[in-house]
């Protein structure tokens, strides 16, 4: 993973959820950064825009894209890096406000959001190409999946809880964060953060079944002690 995607992977998931529909409270615009580009540098699959604002120059990055010096552009806010080092173009940066451009597919909701689907959860993507483990899921509250995480690490889990976070479309997966009432905070065992294809709102009950990984380390300072990757999500009847 790249040091901008796993920089905007971090905020995004470290910050609150945007709230659904549905979901105790209506969804709060992003920032935007609207203006004249002065300057545009491409580095790989990124474009790094100087906007000229209202209140000043703004530096921004968002996926490739043929803007130039002159051209108008509004870049909705996703995570905000200070200090931030590219080291594509050897160049460190006081700020940089990640995002997507207005206008683009990836706008229907806050950078690192994909467009709600019903009942507030987010869109289903292409289902993952992931190699699963042979033979049954063991079944586990999300305590218990702490507890043996070395044990468990890269099999097939299956775990049921509540959907209390969701983040679309992040890396072409959607993240959640679901909770049984097991563990503690203390003990920072009571919450398991899952990556799937599939979807779910928040506030609904799920079976998650996926592979589990220990110490998942996702580069940027962002680590799991454990996490349930690539997880088949179903309703709880």
């Amino acid at each position: 993973m790249n040091r901008f995607a796993a920089a905007v992977l971090a905020a995004a998931l470290a910050a609150p959820a945007f709230a659904m529909p549905g979901a105790g409270g209506a969804g709060i615009p992003p920032r935007s950064v609207k203006g004249t580009v002065k300057e545009a540098l491409a580095a790989g699959t990124y474009t790094y825009l100087l906007i000229k604002t209202e209140k000043g120059e703004e530096w921004t990055a968002v996926q490739k894209t043929a803007l130039k010096k002159g051209d108008k552009a509004e870049v909705l806010e996703s995570a905000v890096m200070e200090n931030f080092d590219s080291p594509v173009l050897k160049r460190r940066f006081d700020k940089v406000v990640f995002g997507v451009l207005a206008g683009t597919a990836e706008a229907a909701m806050p950078a690192g959001h994909g467009p709600m689907g019903k009942a507030g959860a987010p869109p289903a993507l292409p289902k993952a190409d992931v190699k699963r483990p042979a033979g049954p899921a063991v079944t586990v509250t999300i305590a218990e999946l702490y507890k043996k995480r070395k044990e468990l690490a890269s099999k097939l889990v299956r775990v049921k809880g509540k959907v209390v976070k969701a983040n679309a479309n992040i890396l072409g997966r959607n993240w959640f964060h679901i909770v049984d009432g097991t563990g503690s905070k203390k003990a920072a065992d009571n919450d398991l953060t899952l990556t799937t294809t599939g979807t779910s709102a928040v506030d609904s009950y799920v079976w998650a079944e996926g592979v589990a990984a220990s110490d998942k380390d996702l580069g940027s300072g962002y680590s799991y002690t454990v996490i349930l990757e690539d997880a088949e999500l179903s309703p709880v009847k």
